[in-house]
């Protein structure tokens, strides 16, 4: 008895692989052990088209909060424009808090960037921080509206550079 696997071709041969590593192709409809599959194959053509078509600007003033619900952290969009956040900035935001703390607000890494926007103490020793909020206390970090208030005033200063640009 033979094992094959049969591998139905476009030119009226089937490949047969046998489990021994042998490999051969008949013509369709000879005897054999086992019949050939029946596999009927459709065949796309996916071509690109001649001109990309630019996509509509998105008027992130018209989103709603259930609206957000598509992005990972979503749920944090309303915290985030409480604290002031700009509302186009919103999306940018919530990608960079799911790729930094996965929208957990009590994370803290291992080099003690802490909260959703993963804030570290080298901002907490910035003399410009310091001036602006002299008794901050570093273990409101995580806090989901303080953390977003500092990270709101890093951006203010940094834009996203302080992540790496961004998500």
């Amino acid at each position: 008895m033979r094992h094959l696997i049969h591998s139905p071709r476009t030119d009226g041969t089937d490949l047969d692989n046998h489990r021994d590593g042998s490999r051969g192709s008949r013509a369709r409809g000879t005897v054999d052990d086992h019949p050939p599959a029946q596999v009927e194959a459709t065949a796309v053509r996916i071509t690109a088209p001649a001109s990309v078509e630019q996509l509509a600007p998105v008027n992130y003033d018209a989103l709603t909060d259930a609206e957000y619900v598509s992005y990972e952290c979503g749920h944090w969009a309303g915290e985030a424009k409480a604290v002031g956040w700009p509302t186009e900035q919103i999306p940018k935001l919530l990608r960079t808090m799911n790729r930094e703390s996965n929208c957990e607000p009590s994370t803290r890494s291992h080099t003690s960037d802490s909260g959703l926007m993963q804030v570290n103490d080298i901002v907490l020793r910035d003399a410009r921080f310091q001036r602006d909020s002299p008794n901050f206390d570093p273990g409101s970090l995580f806090d989901p509206d303080v953390n977003l208030a500092v990270a709101l005033w890093l951006w203010s200063i940094d834009g996203w550079r302080p992540w790496g640009g961004g998500a």
